[in-house]
């Protein structure tokens, strides 16, 4: 496998990140080893990889192999005593993982920098907080849109398991910090 540089993490989580395909034979248990029907020759492999991650995270936190299996949402069923979050994006997939003693959730996204967003997604997307923010720097627009809809989508993979309802982009508003990094705020949408 490629190697990946993967940021730091807590003492009581871990990331694994899939490079390169694992191939149709790849190590998966059981119903995990069956594509979705309808499912394209990327997305397979996507699966894979993201499988593939979260088994390596999960066995360097002590749990026994076992299949992680999609919920109806298509999230991964994770093993009694365990949480994460799989992404993958560009043939490439990263797996984060806890146990529950030491998280309540955790969240991860990819994106590729090829993306470029449309008004249509940034509305979908953005608060208004957001699209002002963006509008400062024209020339980095479309990255602060991809990099406002990946955070966001690692907040949802982190709360959605614990949280009653389904949440909305616009519940959670984003605002840059001095330190290059971004503060959430949970806000109330009025999409509903």
């Amino acid at each position: 496998m490629s190697p990946l540089a993967l940021p730091p993490m807590p003492p009581w989580a871990v990331a694994e990140a899939v490079v390169d395909d694992p191939g149709p034979g790849a190590l998966l248990w059981g119903e995990e080893a069956l594509l979705p029907v309808g499912a394209s020759a990327a997305r397979g492999r996507d699966l894979r990889q993201g499988r593939l991650a979260a088994h390596r995270a999960l066995a360097r936190l002590g749990a026994q192999p076992t299949a992680l299996l999609a919920g109806d949402l298509g999230q991964p069923m994770w093993p009694s005593g365990f949480l994460g979050s799989i992404a993958h994006a560009g043939g490439v997939a990263i797996a984060v993982a806890a146990t529950h003693e030491h998280s309540l959730g955790l969240g991860v996204d990819l994106e590729t920098l090829d993306r470029v967003p449309s008004r249509r997604f940034e509305a979908l997307v953005l608060t208004d907080t957001e699209r002002a923010w963006i509008e400062t720097t024209p020339s980095l627009r479309a990255l602060h849109a991809l990099l406002c809809f990946s955070a966001k989508e690692s907040i949802y993979k982190a709360f959605s398991p614990g949280h009653p309802a389904p949440m909305d982009y616009q519940d959670v508003s984003l605002a840059p910090l001095s330190s290059g990094t971004l503060r959430a705020q949970w806000v109330a949408s009025t999409r509903r």
